[in-house]
C-alpha cells in the first residue's frame, strides 16, 4: 500500500506540474511584466549568438568595420527620435493612446531627410576608406533604415507604456531573430562578410518596423495629439536618448579610427559581452515605470520608491554580473575562438561597466516616470563628454584595454550622477539578500491561482 508520505509527495508533485502549466498558459494568453525580462533576455540571447559568427567569419578587422556602421545604425535613431518614443511611452502609462502614435508616425516620415544627411556624414567620414558595398549599404541604413527604427521604437514605447508586454516581446525579439537569420543562411552558403552582417541587421529593422505597424491596431486615419506639443514634449527626452544610445555605441565608432580594426574588434568583442547584463537592467525597470509614471504621490514618496526599486535592483544586478564576468571572461576564447582571446582581459576592466550600465537604466526610467527629461539630458551628457575625452586620452595609450576603462569611467559616472538626481544613498547599492529576493520575484511570473 502506497504511504502516506508518498501519496503527499505525489500531490505536491502533481500540484507543482499544474501550477508550471498554469504559468506557461498565463505567459501566453496573458500581459505580464515577467514578458519583459523574457523578451529581453532572449533577445540578448539572440544578438549573443549572433556576435560569435561575426567573429569567426569576418576577424577582428572586420568585426570592427562592421561595428562601426551597426554603432551609427543604433545612435541615428535616438538623434532622428527627438525623444518622442519615451514620450509616446510615457503617455500611453497615463492612458493617452492612439492620436499621440499618430501625431508620431508623422514626425518620424519628417526624418527622413535627416537620415539622409547623417548617413552622407558617415559614409564621407568614418568609412570614408570602406569598399563601395559597405559604403552604399551603411548610407542606406542611416538615410532609410533609422526612420523605421524610430517607429518601432516608438510602437515598442507604446506597447509598454500600455501594459502590452506581449507585443513589446515580439518587437523585442523581432530584430534579433531576423538579423540572426540571415547570417546564418549566409554562413550556410559560405558568404558571411561585413557587407552581409549590415545587410542582415537591415532586414532585421525592416521585418521589425513592419510588426510594429502591424501589431498597434492603429491605422494612419484618425484623431492626432497636436504635433508641437508632442514634439516639444520628446524634447526633454531627446537630450538623453541621443546621448544614452552615443555612451553605448559611440565608442565603437571612434575606437576605429584612434586604435586601428583589430584592437577595435577586440574591444567590440568585450564590449558587446558586457553589455548583457542590460537585459536585467530592461527587466527590473518594468515592474517600477508604470506604476511610478501613474502615480500621484508626494516628492518623498517618490525618493522612497525610488530607493526601493534601486536597492532591488543592486541586490540583483551586482551578484550576478560578478558570476556573469567570470564566466564569460573564461568562454570568449572557446566561443569566439583563439584569435579573440584578447578580448577576455578588456572584458575585466569593462567589469564596472556592466553593473553601471544594468543599474543605470533603472534609475533612468525612475527619472522618466517622473517627467525628468532634462536632468537625465543632462547626465547623459556629461556621461558622454566624460567618456569621449578619456577615450581619446587612454584609447591611443593603451589600445583596446584603454578604451573599457574610458567606458567604465564614463558609466560610472552617469550612474553616480543618478543616484544624487533620485536622492538615492550609497548605502541603498549594497546588496543585501532580501533585496536579491526581491529583485528575483519581479522578474518571474506571477503564481497562478
Amino acid at each position: 500500500m502506497e504511504s502516506a508520505a508518498a501519496r503527499v509527495q505525489g500531490v505536491t508533485g502533481f500540484d507543482r506540474a499544474v501550477r508550471f502549466r498554469d504559468v506557461i498558459r498565463r505567459l501566453i494568453r496573458e500581459d505580464s511584466s515577467s514578458q519583459i525580462a523574457i523578451a529581453n533576455l532572449l533577445g540578448f540571447l539572440l544578438t549573443f549568438l549572433a556576435v560569435p559568427l561575426m567573429a569567426r567569419a569576418i576577424g577582428p578587422s572586420g568585426r570592427g568595420e562592421a561595428a562601426a556602421a551597426l554603432a551609427a545604425f543604433a545612435i541615428a535613431p535616438a538623434l532622428l527620435g527627438l525623444g518622442i518614443p519615451l514620450e509616446v511611452q510615457r503617455r500611453f502609462a497615463k492612458g493617452l493612446d492612439s492620436p499621440s502614435l499618430r501625431a508620431a508616425r508623422d514626425l518620424v516620415v519628417l526624418s527622413i531627410l535627416p537620415g539622409a544627411a547623417l548617413g552622407g556624414l558617415f559614409v564621407m567620414t568614418i568609412y570614408r576608406d570602406a569598399d563601395v558595398t559597405l559604403r552604399t549599404l551603411a548610407f542606406l541604413g542611416l538615410a532609410l533604415l533609422a526612420p523605421v527604427t524610430v517607429s518601432w521604437a516608438t510602437a515598442a514605447g507604446a506597447f509598454f507604456g500600455q501594459g502590452r508586454y506581449r507585443a513589446f516581446g515580439v518587437l523585442r525579439i523581432a530584430h534579433p531573430a531576423v538579423t540572426l537569420l540571415v547570417m546564418l543562411l549566409a554562413v550556410g552558403f559560405d558568404a558571411l562578410d561585413p557587407a552581409t552582417v549590415l545587410a542582415a541587421n537591415i532586414a532585421g529593422t525592416t521585418v521589425t518596423g513592419l510588426l510594429g505597424y502591424a501589431l498597434s491596431h492603429t491605422t494612419w486615419r484618425g484623431a492626432r495629439a497636436p504635433h508641437a506639443k508632442l514634439g516639444r514634449a520628446g524634447a526633454r527626452y531627446a537630450g538623453s536618448a541621443v546621448a544614452e544610445s552615443a555612451s553605448a555605441r559611440l565608442d565603437q565608432v571612434l575606437v576605429l579610427p584612434l586604435i586601428g580594426a583589430s584592437a577595435a574588434g577586440f574591444y567590440s568583442i568585450a564590449a558587446s559581452v558586457a553589455m548583457l547584463p542590460l537585459a536585467l537592467g530592461h527587466a527590473l525597470s518594468a515592474t517600477h515605470f508604470r506604476a511610478m509614471a501613474a502615480a500621484e504621490v508626494s516628492q518623498g514618496d517618490l525618493v522612497q520608491l525610488s530607493r526601493k526599486a534601486m536597492r532591488e535592483a543592486a541586490s540583483t544586478v551586482i551578484p550576478v554580473c560578478a558570476v556573469f564576468i567570470y564566466v564569460a571572461g573564461e568562454a570568449i576564447p572557446v566561443i569566439f575562438g583563439q584569435d579573440f582571446d584578447s578580448a577576455t582581459p578588456v572584458l575585466w576592466v569593462l567589469a564596472p561597466t556592466s553593473v553601471a550600465v544594468a543599474l543605470g537604466y533603472v534609475a533612468s526610467m525612475l527619472l522618466a516616470a517622473q517627467g525628468r527629461g532634462g536632468t537625465m539630458t543632462l547626465l547623459q551628457g556629461s556621461g558622454l563628454l566624460i567618456g569621449v575625452v578619456a577615450l581619446v586620452v587612454l584609447g591611443p595609450l593603451w589600445s583596446e584595454i584603454g578604451a573599457a576603462a574610458a567606458s567604465a569611467v564614463s558609466y560610472t559616472a552617469v550612474l553616480v550622477g543618478q543616484m544624487v538626481a533620485l536622492r538615492v544613498r550609497a548605502s541603498d547599492l549594497l546588496p543585501t539578500f532580501g533585496g536579491f529576493r526581491s529583485g528575483v520575484a519581479s522578474l518571474l511570473p506571477a503564481r497562478a491561482t
